[in-house]
């Protein structure tokens, strides 16, 4: 039998290329494991609601907004004009470095599925922090003193 150059060559190399996989893992593994990849940064904003249920929750390091389902309580003073008519108001507090406000709004917080914060446990994001109690959430910002307390039963302001 006789071969050709052309021949003998992809004889050689046919060879080269069965035996590379071979020698390839001879040393280990072909691909190291990758890294781990970096931790996301935190979000800008956290929601949960507490062990109850009634009460729901966006707190970042801007402030704190929570609203309550169910209420006993009576708000005494009439609605701002814009949410007279149509607008839910009475049952979310919102709290920034300036204050805490009583909010008419169009929407709700409460979301499916959100996270808990028990009853006791705080969460915080900058100056700003939220405490469940039972049926109940306190939001207070550390760097003003301002805060706002919400149960079925009652509300504080502060």
């Amino acid at each position: 039998m006789k071969l050709t150059a052309i021949q003998a060559m992809s004889v050689v190399s046919a060879a080269t290329v069965i035996a590379f996989p071979a020698t390839a893992y001879a040393g280990g593994p072909p691909n190291p494991a990758p890294s781990p990849s970096p931790s996301p940064a935190p979000a800008q904003f956290s929601n949960f609601q507490n062990a109850a249920g009634n009460v729901s929750c966006n707190l970042g390091s801007s402030g704190a907004a929570c609203e309550i389902g169910n209420r006993a309580y009576t708000i005494t003073s009439p609605p701002p004009p814009p949410c007279a008519q149509h607008s839910a108001w009475g049952d979310r507090f919102s709290l920034s470095s300036s204050g805490v406000t009583m909010d008419c709004h169009n929407d709700t917080l409460h979301l499916q599925g959100e996270p808990v914060l028990g009853d006791g446990q705080t969460t915080s994001a900058g100056t700003f922090s939220c405490t469940a109690e039972p049926s109940a959430m306190k939001c207070t910002d550390s760097g003003s003193g301002h805060f706002f307390s919400v149960s079925p039963g009652s509300y504080q302001i502060g």
